[in-house]
């Protein structure tokens, strides 16, 4: 691999493994600590994936016309700050509430952080004219 396109596959890979630890993380504190029921944590993976599945095909229709580095800039900040909320969440709901918002921040901003992967592939692999 070529050193733009490594720092850029790698930065996602820290991305993707950092929301895995995050969902993983609150899911064992309420088994583990809390004591939660198996209700409990279903509630927990339906806040994080339910939004995914229902603001992402709207979200795309707007990520094409907003600003790419605006969007994604305020889209982290939004992202940190709700992780962050998490320290201070007492119950499963209060979870469930911070996932729900995460994910649907999370859908305007996962196809624009693709974008620069796959901007960089099609300069430099699939426009390359063949020899």
């Amino acid at each position: 691999m070529q050193g733009p396109f490594r720092t850029l596959w790698m930065a996602q890979f820290v991305s993707v493994f950092g929301d895995f630890l995050a969902l993983f993380g609150v899911i064992s504190l309420i088994t583990f600590h809390w004591h939660g029921t198996p209700v409990q944590v279903t509630m927990v993976m339906l806040s994080f994936m339910l939004p995914l599945a229902v603001v992402s095909p709207a979200a795309g229709v707007f990520v094409d016309r907003w600003n790419v580095k605006k969007l994604m800039i305020a889209s982290d900040l939004i992202r940190a700050l709700l992780i962050f909320g998490l320290v201070f969440a007492t119950n499963v709901y209060q979870i469930c509430a911070i996932f729900a918002v995460l994910s649907a921040v999370s859908s305007f901003f996962r196809p624009r952080n693709r974008w620069p992967c796959a901007l960089w592939c099609r300069r430099k692999i699939c426009w390359r004219p063949t020899p």
